[in-house]
């Protein structure tokens, strides 16, 4: 913990480690026609409650480091899973995180080809209009990209963001009034900023409020990630999703007045994420045939291939009480690879399956090289966002984590969507 703080200290004290990344194209965005609510709004109808949050619904706040990555972080790790956990009702905090979309691959799909070293920046309306015809895959499925990947238009990687397709976006008007009315609709907001020293001041670090001071930055363009509001916080503030750790803020999270809001908003979008639903087993897909999400018989759920109602091939099993497995299936049974979090101890284990039984660590073992290293590379995605431990399959606590493996009694299937 003290060369953790050691290290943010350093970072507070250069902002050279605070990455940023927008690209503000300001006058073709005051040439979008924006999306206006104030017909449906309903003036003369009830005013809106006085706070708001999502932050039950997001994931782990991430860090972007020195990369000018914030359009993927904000659009895709925060803004696109926020609002699918919320239309799923995903509360738990290791369900919401580990299912997060995968940030470097939206950056590395949009990223200028010259851009090597993940500097130069994007502009939020290219992540908009990657969502919208091409998608953008979870975390959790390989291949795992770095923010600098060359992505072939016809990968197969592909396949795994097309189910997180969006249906259409908007750009909005930055109005308070028009923010809080579709943040009670259920839709979050990504903005774009200007800032200046004071967002990285000693004050907003500690307290978590961005209390603006000094001159904008014309070229500081920040993504961020609006996700709730409260009238009475500050006089009035804005609840957004940053992406420099939790050490930064408010967890992570960073305040900002409604007049503050106002000053150094230059741009905000919405996204329309049909398909997502929470009120019944099948939450998405079609849960026999397609790439799917479920709940099961225990409360949990999974998300990944199914074929005749089964996981299958590929995907991930949320248990209610925080942990998950990642990895191959077959007719609803683990099968293959995998990696296992135990939440009540925080350690991660390389796992083989069979058909739903483990194979002790002595036994287990991987068909390659190849296999091994993809186990390797998925638990470094997730231990950056799930912190913990890998326990060595030949120790005496993986083969305890073995022996109190509760075989499952019947497969995993889902209801068929009606």
């Amino acid at each position: 913990m003290k060369k953790l703080l050691f290290t943010f200290t350093l970072m507070i004290s250069t902002c050279s480690l605070y990455g940023q990344g927008l690209i503000l194209d300001q006058e073709a965005y005051n040439a979008l026609e924006k999306y206006d609510p104030s017909e449906e709004m309903g003036f003369a109808a009830a005013t809106p409650p006085s706070k708001i949050s999502y932050r039950k619904y997001t994931p782990s706040v991430g860090y972007q480091g020195d990369m000018a990555t914030c359009v993927g972080w904000a659009v895709a790790y925060a803004q696109l899973t926020t609002q699918q956990n919320a239309m799923m009702g995903i509360t738990n905090f290791y369900q919401r995180t580990a299912r997060a979309m995968d940030p470097h691959f939206l950056y590395a799909f949009i990223r200028d080809n010259n851009d090597q070293w993940c500097k130069n920046g994007t502009l939020i309306s290219h992540a908009m209009y990657t969502l919208q015809n091409f998608g953008c895959k979870p975390f959790y499925a390989e291949p795992w990209f770095a923010c600098n990947t060359a992505i072939n238009k016809d990968d197969v990687s592909l396949l795994l963001a097309q189910p997180y397709m969006i249906k259409e976006y908007d750009p909005i008007n930055i109005n308070v009034a028009d923010i809080k009315y579709l943040l009670n609709k259920g839709l979050i907001v990504s903005a774009g900023f200007n800032t200046n020293n004071s967002f990285v001041s000693k004050s907003t670090v500690s307290s978590g409020k961005w209390s603006l001071s000094g001159a904008l930055d014309a070229k500081s363009g920040h993504a961020m990630c609006v996700v709730g509001y409260d009238d009475y916080k500050y006089g009035g503030a804005f609840e957004v999703m940053n992406s420099y750790s939790t050490e930064f803020g408010d967890n992570g999270f960073v305040w900002i007045s409604y007049s503050d809001f106002l000053k150094t908003a230059n741009q905000a979008w919405i996204m329309n994420t049909p398909g997502f639903y929470n009120d019944g087993s099948c939450l998405f897909g079609d849960c026999n045939s397609a790439y799917s999400i479920f709940k099961g018989d225990d409360g949990g759920y999974y998300e990944g291939i199914v074929e005749n109602g089964f996981p299958s091939i590929y995907g991930t099993r949320y248990y209610t009480d925080g942990r998950f497995y990642i990895g191959g299936w077959k007719n609803g049974y683990e099968h293959g690879a995998g990696l296992f979090y135990a939440a009540e101890n925080g350690k991660y284990y390389r796992v083989t399956m069979n058909m739903g039984k483990m194979e002790s660590g002595e036994a287990m073992g991987f068909a390659s090289a190849e296999e091994e290293q993809k186990i390797e590379s998925l638990f470094e995605e997730m231990n950056a966002r799930i912190p913990g431990e890998m326990v060595d399959p030949d120790s005496d606590e993986y083969e305890e984590f073995y022996n109190n493996y509760q075989v499952p009694e019947a497969p995993m299937k889902a209801e068929e969507k009606k």
